[in-house]
């Protein structure tokens, strides 16, 4: 009996290797993958400007990765006693303004220098919707709750964003790139309004050809039943992240890589292991045998040192 729709995974044209770098950018579904890959020490960066929804925002993000620039005040926009930066999540506001840019430009930073002495760096971009919000005329990332009256709301156009990042993908060719839309419905557009915004996602993500993971789908149709959505039947439940990563390496990872993270998942369990009595000879033999392989792992994997 066949109780749910499987979505066919197909290995993407490009397998990466468990030594490559990761930069993840876009919607907070992006943060589930990203956790995955910090639990199998994998070198991931995760968002350096914050969660992102809209193809546009994201595009500006890579912008300034590639740049050599910094921001500077002038960036920076004061409202409800904060410094904001409006490209930013509000997780880099401060009521400092040095404080604010010293969150931005510090993170900034340090991607750009992970990236740089990567081998071989991977771009794994989710968009979450193809509505936007300007201000002045500039697409912004947050609004950070200022009134309502100061932005217009648009719906991006399937040649706006193929335009954009085609261009993109031309000018960072040595990088690979991997797109997803984000299962996650935006309901506070209207589930109608929901499903134009994903439907110009996909096909944008079509016509700039590069590799696709089935994310939607799979949580879509594949995993239907609100038993895989989290608490406000938006999200997806831990059961269904984990479902979708195990299905994103098989479609991802060389044969090799999958095996390879699959012992280094392993370490990440026997540390993060909760003993009831580590006092014991049990306990202690082993906590001994987990360093052992951590240690192991190190040797063989340069980079987990460092993250």
């Amino acid at each position: 009996m066949q109780l749910t729709t499987p979505v066919d995974i197909v290995p993407q044209k490009r397998l990466y290797n468990f030594e490559d770098t990761f930069v993840l950018l876009g919607s907070c579904f992006s943060q589930h993958i990203a956790q995955k890959m910090r639990q199998a020490y994998i070198n991931v960066v995760e968002n350096p400007f914050g969660v992102q929804y809209n193809p546009m925002s994201i595009a500006k993000c890579m912008q300034w990765l590639k740049s050599d620039e910094l921001f500077t005040e002038a960036d920076l926009v004061y409202y409800d006693g904060l410094y904001h930066s409006m490209l930013h999540h509000g997780e880099f506001s401060s009521v400092s303004k040095e404080q604010t840019l010293s969150n931005i430009n510090d993170t900034l930073q340090k991607v750009r220098q992970t990236i740089r002495r990567s081998k071989q760096v991977n771009f794994v971009v989710t968009f979450g919707t193809a509505y936007v919000y300007l201000q002045d005329d500039e697409v912004v990332s947050n609004c950070h709750k200022m009134p309502a009256r100061q932005f217009v709301r648009q719906r991006l156009t399937v040649g706006e964003i193929v335009d954009t990042w085609s261009k993109i993908a031309q000018e960072n060719h040595e990088a690979n790139f991997q797109f997803t839309v984000s299962p996650i419905r935006h309901k506070k557009d209207g589930l109608h309004n929901n499903q134009l915004s994903k439907a110009i996602l996909h096909l944008a993500i079509e016509q700039i050809g590069v590799d696709y993971f089935p994310a939607y789908e799979i949580m879509m149709d594949e995993l239907r039943d609100y038993r895989f959505y989290a608490e406000d039947m938006l999200h997806p439940s831990d059961l269904a992240v984990e479902y979708i990563w195990q299905q994103y390496k098989k479609q991802s990872f060389t044969p090799q890589a999958q095996q390879q993270i699959e012992d280094a998942e392993q370490v990440w369990r026997m540390q993060n292991h909760v003993m009831l009595h580590p006092d014991t000879a049990q306990a202690k033999e082993f906590k001994e045998k987990t360093e052992q392989k951590y240690k192991l792992i190190k040797q063989k994997y340069s980079w987990i040192e460092k993250s």
